[in-house]
């Protein structure tokens, strides 16, 4: 996160210069086909080649990213399962109902909108700073402000990861959060074999 963060840093004032952007015109092309909120933001700013310099190259780390939280919090991982039980079991009543559901919903939202299967607006698809967006005008105002715009391009991909490994782990443990009962006994017989 932190080589991303200096990598945004330098695109803030390299992304700017002539000889940056006739070098990196070539490979601008394959970052808009992989990943649809290039150009649909960089094309609604002052500078939209700076804007898809800026994006492509914090799109880069996306896979990095994705990698740290499977490998490091792997949602099938017992010690995870545990976490995210402890974690679930001390939420109120009320939060423990809504929590599942809400997430299903807003997480599958995510990922169908990810997928162009639905009319959501995510960071992949960059429909939240989309001219045409009108689900959040205040983000507008990230594509008038080039700092705005770096800390927005730095936090993409790294939101993007985030939400793939919490519907993940939604689904690969949704007995704890749908059957806690059973899961709380599993769980302390399991203690008190060791």
């Amino acid at each position: 996160m932190l080589a991303a963060g200096i990598a945004a840093l330098i695109c803030l004032f390299v992304a700017q210069l002539e000889m940056v952007q006739r070098d990196l015109l070539v490979v601008l092309p394959v970052a808009v086909k992989l990943v649809p909120s290039v150009a649909a933001i960089a094309w609604t700013t002052a500078a939209p080649i700076r804007t898809e310099i800026t994006l492509a190259t914090q799109w880069l780390f996306a896979p990095v990213y994705v990698f740290f939280w499977f490998y490091c919090f792997p949602p099938w991982d017992p010690r995870t399962k545990r976490m995210l039980g402890d974690a679930y079991l001390a939420l109120t009543p009320v939060r423990r109902m809504l929590t599942p559901i809400f997430g299903i919903l807003f997480l599958g939202a995510w990922l169908l909108g990810d997928l162009g299967l639905i009319n959501f607006p995510t960071l992949y698809n960059g429909k939240y700073l989309a001219p045409s967006s009108e689900t959040a005008p205040q983000f507008l105002l990230i594509a008038h402000s080039h700092v705005a715009l770096t800390i927005y391009a730095w936090f993409g991909p790294i939101g993007e990861a985030t939400f793939l490994w919490m519907f993940s782990s939604l689904l690969l443990n949704a007995k704890i959060y749908f059957l806690p009962s059973n899961w709380v006994r599993r769980n302390s017989a399991i203690g008190d074999r060791r």
